[in-house]
């Protein structure tokens, strides 16, 4: 097998466009492949560069991003963004840019042209008014409700309104706490609202809450542990 697919299918095992440096000469190519490519783990970022040159044409990249070089995919700048942000509920422009093999500039660029093309969209803005995205496709298709849940979201509608006296940001264990149900209950009717655009879910300082507190807070499927929500006005 031809180097460069070689380490094309590693990375796809893995579901990776990117790795870091060390990552890339240590867990992604073993020694066996070390050694096809003429380099070892201590090998410098010129030696990589001119190993991936000669071995995986265009296909692979050294890429510098933030204080990390990244060995990546050699794909549009837009397709790294992306790929992350499919993997998060919603996001703000400094979640998204963390990690990612570009330079500030470069992010700013991709970032700029996937608003242009409507592929990120502005959902609502956080305290001290910063936006928050997430990725159009994304958006979930409401189809017909039934009365149980109905009166589910009117009840915690009213808890909202309750516990809020007249505040935006509610704390989501008092919620839970005040309304007495179930994980599996509570958790269906916020993901409910929340795929509506009826409620925005905010992170926040977590040092702040007890073990249990945290636990009565709400973390979605890519592990973003959630402390307050907003009623949104549609």
């Amino acid at each position: 097998m031809a180097i460069a697919d070689d380490i094309d299918q590693r990375l796809t095992s893995k579901g990776k466009l990117f790795v870091t440096k060390t990552d890339f000469l240590t867990k992604i190519l073993g020694a066996q492949l070390r050694q096809r490519l003429g380099v070892t783990p201590q090998s410098t970022a010129e030696a990589l560069a001119q190993a991936l040159t000669s071995h995986c044409g265009d296909r692979l990249r050294l890429m510098r991003g933030g204080r990390s070089l990244y060995v990546a995919r050699a794909l549009p700048d837009e397709a790294f963004l992306l790929d992350k942000a499919q993997r998060l509920t919603q996001f703000t422009a400094s979640q998204l840019g963390i990690g990612l093999p570009l330079t500030l500039e470069r992010f700013h660029q991709a970032f700029t042209h996937l608003l242009q093309q409507q592929r990120l969209l502005c959902v609502a803005l956080k305290l001290r008014l910063i936006p928050v995205f997430r990725v159009a496709a994304a958006v979930t298709t409401v189809t017909a409700v039934s009365p149980a849940a109905t009166d589910d979201r009117h009840l915690f509608h009213q808890a909202y309104l309750q516990m809020g006296h007249g505040r935006s940001f509610v704390p989501i264990h008092r919620l839970r706490s005040h309304l007495g149900w179930d994980k599996t209950r509570f958790d269906a009717v916020l993901r409910q609202l929340q795929a509506e655009e009826c409620i925005l879910l905010n992170m926040g300082d977590p040092t702040q809450l007890t073990a249990e507190e945290i636990n009565r807070s709400f973390q979605d499927d890519n592990g973003m542990l959630y402390l307050t929500l907003n009623w949104l006005d549609r």
